[in-house]
């Protein structure tokens, strides 16, 4: 099991656990830069862009067979969760569960400067009331909007 890759793709797609661990290589589109999740929460398909740090990291953990995370999937997830927990361990993360790397998407999305709907779309959330817990993180870019407009509106005040 490679769990840096199972890991490092949540992070930068905001997958949930089943939708990483389902993906198979031909829900990946290397030529147009998608990750496809036909298989969600909510039943909605939904395509994530996939930054190019990721499509490397999914060249260098290519494996043989349909499944991104064979392992995962053939061992019954237990060799993920040993490795997940045996991970936490060393981090000293105790209360870290791996939804929290889907918030962590979200929150870097809020950070970098993505509205709400952008982080509830990518985030595949079907009402924007599911988005609305990460509007505390946008606040600093909301005054930053609100700076630019005063600037452009009113440049000379």
């Amino acid at each position: 099991m490679n769990l840096y890759a199972v890991v490092f793709t949540a992070l930068t797609t905001g997958g949930r656990y089943k939708e990483i661990l389902r993906l198979r290589w031909e829900d990946v589109d290397f030529n147009r830069g998608l990750i496809t999740f036909w298989h969600t929460k909510n039943g909605r398909v939904r395509s994530v862009p996939m930054p190019e740090i990721t499509k490397k990291v999914l060249i260098e953990h290519k494996r043989n067979g349909p499944c991104l995370f064979p392992s995962a999937v053939n061992e019954s997830q237990s060799t993920l969760w040993r490795a997940w927990d045996n991970a936490r361990k060393r981090a000293r993360l105790s209360d870290f569960r791996f939804h929290d790397l889907r918030h962590t998407f979200a929150s870097y999305l809020a950070y970098s400067g993505a509205s709400l709907f952008d982080i509830g779309e990518l985030l595949g959330h079907r009402k924007m009331e599911s988005t609305l817990i990460y509007t505390h993180l946008i606040e600093g870019h909301t005054r930053n909007v609100v700076e630019r407009m005063v600037g452009t509106i009113f440049p000379n005040e």
